[in-house]
């Protein structure tokens, strides 16, 4: 799966639908963006803002982060490879 410019880690939701999310940082500030979301001329999804990376760091184990969108419950790694 494509990651943004900025890549942080997946993330799955805990609400009933489980939907798959990717969270990563531009200029500073955290983003959410679904996974099927387009990306921009710049490489980063189209998500919304969630707080900075200070605060994101903070508190991510309040984040349900997971290596992939397929895989739940494993360790957080972090990734800052961009896959083609």
């Amino acid at each position: 799966m494509r990651k943004s410019e900025g890549h942080i880690a997946w993330m799955r939701s805990s609400h009933s639908n489980g939907a798959h999310y990717e969270i990563y940082e531009q200029g500073g500030n955290v983003y959410l963006a679904s996974v099927s979301n387009a990306f921009d001329l710049n490489g980063y999804r189209h998500g919304r803002w969630e707080c900075t990376r200070t605060h994101f760091d903070r508190f991510r184990e309040q984040y349900l982060i997971v290596d992939h969108p397929s895989v739940i419950g494993q360790p957080i790694k972090e990734s800052s490879k961009k896959d083609a």
